[in-house]
């Protein structure tokens, strides 16, 4: 039936044909994506979830000028060596407004497709000609791949000496300099003459077992010789008002980061102050004032160990579980410290965002001043000293807890430098913090002015050779290009650097030095994960992947499109547009430096399929640049994360819903299974019962013809990669020529999806809830099955020279144990004799395989559910036989405010 004559439903809700037919241009028929074809391969043809898809509209060639779909012209040669041309897309209405008069002139989309009438080199259009400079790069820094553990202690130490890596030993002679001007000895020689701890004679502290029989016999003893330390040489001075306490915590449980975890520290020293802040109490426990104490209030965390106890490895790990959380609790934090203490002896550890390192073990008793000095530095009541930023600082309430909160920001560009500028930090939106310790450490800050305007400030550690964010938001804000976030108000650079940390002249194979700057700029809005309404939400995204274009045309791929870093900016007249921001990792067309031998730390969520095949574990297919495509894959994924993971404004759907299990593959499997996680679901899109009734018909529809129509990409791409070999390299580059040369198609088309959406949305009805098919399948979605004999004769030979796609360990991308129909039936494939789970092979990822473990466990977990939706077992969820001796049983946790995870 055509979708004209639709019937009614008679359930008072837009069916999709009907809304559809609404907006579909009477002159051009409906157009299916044109399958892919390399070489001569088979095309690949992406699947489709439903019929009567939402088709982009396309304007009528003879009326429009500069379609994207077609050479806008050619260019003089002046016009090629300008480099100040202005980057300005047209205004709303021109090249792809969904033919529908105003539907969603409300929002005022800045532009609308493709740049009217500019033009690139001859034959070329200027998207397809900014996109050409990036095909010089051979290829893109390898990413190392950070990935949600599966709630057991073991996994997440697994997890953070991954991100780790190498860890040096520094010697003796670093330990004995290290705060040495700081902290003289005249006060520390006092202190060891006068003081009954300590045996100045026998050169030894009183109280101290010569060889303990358990770790719990140094606990009292050196709680008492820390909080002498602390009384006396580290006194504070006249009119400080913070104070410092050596607290024994190896029966404390400290609950993490906005999770139900626990871990326990031996002792920590219990801080107060403008940095720090009460945790809150846990469900049923009273607070008691002096006495709370966890990761969001300590200066510094120690633990204990016998001489003849646990290796190097294990103290590493098991500390680095501290300062993971002691980062997350305390988002000004630049480095973080700890001390391991025997019965005789004691070493540092430092971590920053270059890694970590481990100094050699003293003699705590012999070197009593060094001991002693090392105390005072990691309870000093100079925050800087304990490695926090002071220009950062917030006011406490006598509950114990942050109330307000002031960032001083310096403005580096102008010289003399001019004072700090300081600006009043917005409590009601938490700074979004970076979850791990190595890397970039993003932080986001949310501020105002004296006028009470939103400010955005960013932190971020730079690695050493890379182009600062401000040179990339410069070059963008003078070429005007719609849709960044790109007004500077101040720019400090060279704040800090993770080498000023260590020895002056220290060697370490894993080392990378980062450089730590802060951008403060307008006109922030608030990320798209506050959106007001459907149609605002899916307006800010449209928005966003055309300011994303503007920045490709500008020379600046983005490389980190998350839902944090899409931003909902409403103008004095309330109309709403999406803009870009966050160009720490950005990347210019011109760089041409040496690739990084240190691997990106990227989440992966937001990840394309192609990506999570580029981290350096990877031994199938060849290295690839970081493309556009796997930018607007990454934009889809948005798109997915906001209809499976929120079931309404501000309200997010609990952990057992059908939808987080999507999202649960991408997070808690290994990078080579994560991406054939996403291709299966880029091959039909969400299903009905995984998203929340809060979602229109219009928005699953949206999702599933942007991943359909992404799936026959992002084959193509994984086909081209199986072609490794060296001998194969002039093959590929042609591959990806032809393949980009459809940029402009690539652009116009997506957005031409919104575009349809959009119409739909702002039509009476069009936002009305979905209906959910009555049951959820039981088969589990995602799992895909392969013939193991097939598989170990492709890894035993050449796949590179099969001309068949899918020969490869990727199995058929069509192929999958749990497609439901449109009926809500599952279809279930049985396994062959001798095949096998392919997650339980991944021959391209990390040797260690925990991830693997766990996601199988979950499966079987899954397949023992309910029928009924809603009926799942918790996922991430940790049993008591999961808990090691750091550990207690979890419990639930009152609600925290805190930080964001980015």
């Amino acid at each position: 039936m055509p979708a004209s004559s639709a019937p009614d439903t008679g359930t008072g809700v837009r069916t999709r044909s009907q809304t559809r037919a609404q907006i579909q241009s009477a002159s051009e028929p409906q157009v299916a994506p044109e399958p892919t074809r390399i070489g001569n391969l088979e095309p690949v043809k992406p699947a489709t979830r439903r019929q009567n898809p939402i088709v982009p509209w396309r304007p009528d060639p003879a009326k429009s000028r500069g379609s994207t779909t077609t050479t806008a012209g050619t260019a003089s040669t002046k016009q090629k060596k300008s480099k100040k041309n202005a980057i300005n897309p047209p205004k709303a209405g021109t090249a792809q407004a969904a033919p529908t008069g105003n539907t969603h002139k409300s929002f005022n989309p800045p532009n609308e497709s493709s740049p009217s009438g500019v033009s690139g080199p001859v034959g070329r259009s200027i998207l397809r000609a900014s996109q050409e400079k990036f095909e010089d790069m051979k290829c893109s820094t390898p990413i190392k791949i950070v990935k949600t553990g599966n709630g057991s202690s073991k996994d997440d130490k697994e997890l953070i000496m991954a991100q780790l890596k190498d860890i040096p030993e520094y010697n003796k002679d670093f330990l004995r300099k290290l705060y040495a001007k700081a902290i003289p000895l005249d006060e520390i020689d006092t202190f060891l003459e006068t003081s009954p701890l300590y045996d100045s004679k026998k050169k030894r502290w009183v109280g101290v077992p010569r060889v303990a029989r358990v770790e719990d016999d140094l606990y009292e003893p050196f709680v008492k010789i820390i909080q002498a330390i602390i009384d006396g040489p580290g006194k504070p001075k006249d009119g400080v008002t913070s104070t410092r306490t050596a607290i024994d915590t190896h029966d404390i449980s400290f609950i993490h980061h906005d999770s139900d975890k626990l871990t326990r520290p031996d002792l920590a020293i219990l801080a107060t102050g403008p940095s720090f802040e009460e945790p809150l109490p846990k469900e049923g426990q009273k607070r008691v004032r002096g006495y709370m104490v966890g990761y969001s209030n300590v200066a510094s965390v120690f633990d204990f160990k016998l001489n003849r106890g646990d290796s190097r490895r294990k103290q590493v790990e098991q500390l680095a579980i501290y300062n993971m959380e002691i980062y997350l609790s305390q988002p000004n934090r630049r480095f973080c410290r700890s001390l391991i203490i025997t019965e005789d002896k004691v070493r540092l550890l430092h971590y920053d965002r270059s890694g970590a390192y481990i100094t050699e073990m003293i003699n705590l008793h012999k070197e009593a001043h060094i001991f002693v000095r090392l105390v005072l530095g990691l309870s000093s009541h100079k925050e800087s000293r304990v490695g926090l930023d002071t220009s950062i600082q917030w006011t406490i309430d006598d509950n114990g807890r942050k109330v307000a909160g002031t960032i001083r920001v310096r403005d580096g560009r102008v010289q003399p430098m001019k004072e700090e500028e300081k600006f009043t930090l917005d409590m009601s939106e938490p700074p979004q913090i970076c979850n791990t310790i190595r890397g970039p450490g993003t932080t986001r800050w949310i501020a105002r002015d004296k006028n009470g305007a939103r400010i955005y400030v960013g932190d971020a550690w730079r690695s050493f050779g890379r182009t600062s964010e401000y040179e990339l938001l410069v070059e963008a804000g003078a070429s005007k290009v719609e849709g960044v976030l790109c007004d500077i108000i101040a720019f400090e650079d060279n704040i800090a650097q993770t080498m000023e940390y260590r020895p002056k002249s220290f060697k370490a194979k894993d080392f990378f030095n980062r450089t730590f700057s802060r951008v403060a700029l307008k006109q922030a809005g608030p990320p798209l994960s506050a959106f007001t309404s459907q149609l605002e939400a899916i307006t800010v995204i449209r928005d966003g992947i055309i300011g994303h274009r503007n920045l490709l045309i500008s020379g600046t791929l983005h490389r980190n499109i998350t839902m944090d870093n899409i931003l909902i900016i409403k103008d004095e007249k309330g109309q709403v547009a999406g803009k870009l921001c966050d160009l720490a990792n950005a990347i210019p067309s011109y760089e041409k430096t040496k690739l990084s031998p240190e691997p990106r730390v990227v989440p992966r969520l937001y990840l394309s399929a192609s990506v999570l095949r580029t981290s350096i574990q990877e031994k199938i297919l060849a290295p690839v640049v970081h493309d556009y495509l796997d930018d607007l894959e990454a934009f889809n994924y948005v798109l997915s994360v906001l209809l499976l993971r929120y079931k309404g404004i501000g309200a997010v759907t609990p952990p057992e819903h059908e939808g987080n299990e999507v999202l649960d593959l991408w997070l808690g499997s290994s990078g080579h299974a994560a991406s054939l996680a996403k291709l299966d679901y880029l091959a039909t899109g969400p299903a009905d019962w995984q998203v929340p009734p809060f979602w229109s018909e219009t928005c699953i529809q949206l999702c599933c013809d942007v991943s359909t129509y992404l799936s026959g990409v992002a084959q193509e791409k994984i086909e081209i990669r199986k072609k490794k070999k060296s001998k194969w390299a002039a093959f590929r580059k042609a591959a990806f020529s032809r393949l980009y040369d459809d940029i402009d198609k690539h652009y116009s088309s997506i957005i031409g999806f919104f575009d349809a959406a959009l119409a739909e949305l702002a039509s009476p009805g069009g936002q009305d809830p979905h209906d959910i098919p009555p049951s959820s399948p039981p088969a589990i979605a995602g799992q895909r099955l392969y013939n193991e004999a097939e598989s170990s004769n492709v890894a035993g030979s050449d796949a590179e020279n099969s001309d068949v796609a899918g020969s490869d360990s990727e199995g058929s991308y069509s192929e999958r144990s749990s497609s439901p129909t449109l009926e809500g039936t599952p279809h279930k494939q049985t396994p062959s004799p001798g095949s096998t789970d392919l997650l339980q092979d991944d021959s391209g990822d990390l040797p260690s395989s925990p991830s693997i473990r766990a996601l199988s466990a979950r499966q079987a977990k899954l397949k023992k559910r309910n029928t009924s939706y809603g009926g799942l077992v918790m996922v991430g969820k940790r049993d008591l036989e999961d808990v090691d001796e750091e550990d207690e049983p979890p419990f639930k946790r009152q609600n925290t405010g805190g930080g964001l995870f980015i």
